[in-house]
């Protein structure tokens, strides 16, 4: 199950965005202790073994969720029947029903936004997934070390924002609706990582390069969580659906600038010009939320 749903389907709509917070933020939380963790573990029991321990990992809680977790807050018998009755009454999901025609879907102006806003998203943080190790270190001489603690403080910083941007848009939410505390996180995150960008492009110091593009990740990581709160609130019943359709888009741009850094920095020679290109991206991206709509659904109405 997609986590948009569980959420939907646990959450009243006045927690969605913090919700998302917490799982984006622990998903960063993992990023940022993998270059001290895991690295270390390669160079004393190898790649194989390391990869082997992990995946067993992942089997164990696989299996202890599967034992733990229900669809439904009715289901789960550690709650208070009075809990369940102020989810259901707060959530937006009604129904179990996840049947929507995705011509449905596809017909939405919001949602053809919220693509293109996550589409151009990824360029940014897919930066930081595939070529921030080679920039730092080929870009800007950096040493192993320094490199890693830079990712580590990236990634550090990405779960600090996941965190404040949910927990700011709910509670910009509850003073001045959906709309506004959607949107405002949105552009103000994304602006303000376009411009520390534009700024790690810029600077001739290979250290404040380094901090502005960690900065970048605390200011992109605001709007994460937000973007999938409002796969929630606009799909509601269908938020997975509309999650996956969000993500594609988001994933066609981190395959896109994958590529496209990499052809930059050969034509050119030089590892910054793709952080001017990330920061235009990034800026549209922030203008785009000024389109979205989350009080606006793309569910059928039963």
């Amino acid at each position: 199950m997609h986590p948009s749903i569980v959420i939907a389907r646990w959450f009243p709509a006045v927690e969605v965005g913090r919700a998302q917070s917490v799982i984006w933020a622990a998903g960063r939380l993992g990023g940022a202790l993998t270059p001290l963790l895991v690295i270390p573990l390669v160079h004393f029991a190898g790649w194989r073994w390391t990869f082997a321990g992990l995946g067993l990992l992942g089997v164990v809680w696989a299996i202890g969720w599967y034992a733990w977790f229900r669809d439904e807050p009715a289901a789960q018998e550690s709650i208070s029947l009075e809990e369940v009755r102020e989810i259901e009454r707060g959530r937006k999901i009604k129904s179990s029903d996840h049947l929507i025609p995705w011509k449905t879907i596809f017909r939405n102006p919001d949602l053809w936004a919220l693509m293109l806003m996550c589409h151009l998203f990824f360029y940014g943080s897919y930066f930081f997934t595939n070529w921030s190790s080679v920039y730092f270190q080929e870009g800007r001489g950096m040493t192993e070390d320094q490199t890693k603690n830079f990712i580590s403080l990236s990634y550090f910083l990405g779960a600090v924002g996941c965190l404040i941007g949910g927990i700011l848009s709910d509670a910009l939410t509850k003073r001045y609706g959906l709309k506004i505390g959607r949107r405002a996180v949105g552009v103000g995150g994304l602006g303000l990582s376009s411009l520390f960008f534009l700024l790690a492009g810029l600077t001739t110091d290979n250290q404040m390069a380094g901090y502005y593009l960690a900065i970048c990740v605390l200011a992109k990581d605001l709007a994460l969580p937000v973007a999938f709160a409002v796969c929630v609130d606009i799909g509601q019943r269908n938020a997975g659906s509309v999650t996956g359709a969000m993500n594609f888009a988001g994933q066609l741009g981190g395959f896109f600038i994958t590529i496209l850094f990499g052809i930059i920095v050969e034509q050119t020679s030089n590892f910054n010009y793709p952080l001017f290109m990330i920061a235009g991206c990034l800026l549209v991206s922030s203008l785009l939320w000024l389109r979205i709509d989350p009080t606006k659904p793309v569910t059928i109405q039963a």
